[in-house]
């Protein structure tokens, strides 16, 4: 998955199994891109974006 930090404030992606158990927490600072999953296991995961005021939980599933 990646994440890009566009705007002036920073992105913070927490990744979560379906049970709520925090499996990452990383930071993408402003202009930056950020790229994480590859060392999941495949499953589904939630996954929490944060900037500023505003919050985004997707769910994604790996294969």
């Amino acid at each position: 998955m990646k994440v890009d930090a566009s705007g002036t404030e920073r992105v913070q992606v927490s990744v979560f199994d379906v049970t709520g158990r925090p499996y990452t927490k990383l930071v993408a600072q402003p202009g930056q891109t950020i790229t994480f999953g590859n060392e999941l296991k495949p499953g589904a995961y939630l996954v929490e974006l944060v900037q500023g005021a505003n919050r985004k939980v997707v769910k994604v599933i790996k294969n």
